[in-house]
């Protein structure tokens, strides 16, 4: 497993490098990296979520709480430690929050899922992204409510943060693939192949 997990970081690796070989030859503007962030962000990711989590068999909700809640205690144990330790530092508000905010992130998207599909196949892969998504989420939440109290002197709008919050894309996906799989609607299989051609847009483009 360990050499399969080096040629598959070697191969996203590659693809990095294909695309700084694509700047540098002036193949793609500039600009393009931050069009193609939006389309990862606005399209691509919110579409592999959602297909994964309104096709989640729910028989396996049971098995899988115990995990994602320890997951969750983690993410926000390391969000408390690294808040209380910019405290002790001398670094600028802006710098506090940046601390805090990327202290608990990880790439599980862009390199996790990647990883995840070509060790493990695709038969337990909405497991991942339903992980990835919980957790991000969560940990997004207690990010932003931290970075908040981190940036304002006076009392966090809670509502303001929140309403910002439920605007993020993935959010969106995560609940409305949340309702579609307890109304337990099946989604068509034209729209369950393009919602799956668009998630898979997501690594390369990244």
């Amino acid at each position: 497993m360990i050499n399969n997990t080096f040629f598959i970081l070697l191969s996203l690796f590659t693809i990095i490098l294909l695309g700084s070989l694509a700047n540098k030859f002036k193949i793609l503007p500039k600009e393009a990296s931050t069009h193609f962030n939006r389309f990862i962000f606005y399209v691509s990711v919110p579409a592999i979520v959602f297909i994964s989590i309104a096709t989640f068999d729910l028989e396996k909700t049971y098995t899988f709480l115990p995990f994602i809640n320890i997951n969750i205690l983690i993410v926000f144990i390391g969000f408390i430690v690294v808040y209380l330790a910019t405290k002790l530092t001398n670094l600028s508000k802006d710098k506090k929050g940046v601390t805090i905010y990327s202290s608990n992130g990880g790439n599980v998207i862009y390199f996790g899922f990647p990883i995840f599909l070509s060790l493990f196949g695709a038969e337990h892969f909405n497991l991942a992204v339903l992980y990835a998504t919980v957790v991000i989420t969560v940990g997004d939440l207690m990010g932003f409510y931290l970075l908040g109290i981190n940036n304002q002197t006076s009392n966090l709008d809670l509502k303001k943060e929140l309403i910002e919050f439920l605007k993020n894309p993935i959010v969106i996906a995560t609940i409305a693939g949340t309702a579609w799989l307890f109304i337990g609607l099946s989604i068509p299989q034209f729209m369950a192949d393009s919602l799956d051609t668009l998630g898979k847009t997501t690594t390369g483009l990244a």
